[in-house]
C-alpha cells in the first residue's frame, strides 16, 4: 500500500509542479519580488499538502521562537541580514523553506538555473548560482553575492554548511564558505537541524510516513573565532 501511495505522490508532485511553474509566470511581470515569493509559498504548501494527504508525512517546527527572534534581529539591524545555517539531507527542505521563511534565497549549483521555466524562479528571487568546479573563485563569488543579499535586502540566506546532502545520522565536517561569509559581513546566523533524510531519502523515490522536524537553535554570537563558530553549529547538529 505504501508503494502505491508513493507512486500516487510522484504523479501529484509532477502535476502540481508543472501547473505551478506555468501558472505563476505572470509574477515576473511585477517589478517587486514579493509576488514571486508568495507564489513559491503557495507551491511549497501544495507540496506539503500532498505529502501529508498521500504519504502521511507531516512537518513540525521546533524552536519557532528562536526563528522569530532571529527574523526580528535582522529586520531591526543596520544591514546585517540573516543566514539560516541548515543541515541538508533531502530535497524536502529546499521545497519547504518557502513555507517556513518569508523570503528564503539559496546558494545553488549553476545547473539549476538552466532547468526550463523552473530555473527562472531562483534567478528572479536573487539566488546565488555557483560553478562548483571554480574552486576559490566560487568562494569569492559566494562571499561577494552574499553581502549584496544580506546588506541590501530583507531576504533570508539559506546555506548548507556541510556542502551537500548528508544521509541522516552521518556526520560531515563543515566547509569553509559559511564562516568566510560570517567573518566578512557579520550577519546574524541561526543554525537549523532536521531529520528529513529518515523519511525522504536523498537517493530514493520511496518515502516513509512520519514527522519531519525542523529545529532552530539560538542565534549565534557575533565576532566568534572560526573554531568556536564551527563547533557551536556542529555541536547543535549532532547533540
Amino acid at each position: 500500500m505504501l508503494r502505491i501511495r508513493n507512486i500516487i505522490f510522484i504523479f501529484y508532485y509532477f502535476l502540481w509542479n508543472s501547473f505551478a511553474v506555468v501558472a505563476f509566470l505572470p509574477t515576473f511581470l511585477i517589478p517587486c519580488d514579493g509576488p514571486v515569493f508568495y507564489a513559491a509559498r503557495i507551491w511549497s504548501k501544495g507540496v506539503l499538502f500532498g505529502a501529508r494527504l498521500i504519504l502521511n508525512i507531516r512537518l513540525q517546527i521546533v524552536g519557532g521562537d528562536n526563528l522569530k527572534h532571529a527574523l526580528n534581529l535582522a529586520e531591526n539591524s543596520k544591514k546585517k541580514g540573516l543566514i539560516v545555517a541548515s543541515q541538508h539531507q533531502s530535497a524536502f527542505e529546499t521545497v519547504v523553506f518557502f513555507a517556513v521563511l518569508p523570503k528564503p534565497v539559496f546558494a545553488l549549483k549553476r545547473e539549476v538555473i538552466w532547468i526550463p521555466f523552473m530555473g527562472l524562479y531562483p534567478i528572479r528571487m536573487g539566488c546565488i548560482s555557483l560553478k562548483r568546479a571554480a574552486g576559490n573563485r566560487a568562494i569569492r563569488k559566494l562571499i561577494r553575492d552574499s553581502g549584496k543579499i544580506l546588506k541590501n535586502t530583507n531576504k533570508q540566506l539559506v546555506l548548507f554548511p556541510e556542502g551537500t546532502r548528508v544521509p541522516a545520522g552521518k556526520k560531515m565536517k563543515l566547509r569553509n564558505g559559511l564562516y568566510a561569509i560570517y567573518n566578512e559581513h557579520q550577519p546574524f546566523v541561526i543554525p537549523m537541524k532536521l531529520n528529513s533524510g529518515k523519511l525522504w531519502p536523498r537517493d530514493s523515490f520511496f518515502k516513509k510516513p512520519g514527522k519531519i522536524i525542523f529545529e532552530f537553535g539560538a542565534v549565534l554570537e557575533q565576532n566568534l573565532e572560526k573554531n568556536d563558530f564551527n563547533h557551536q553549529i556542529y555541536s547543535f547538529y549532532h547533540d
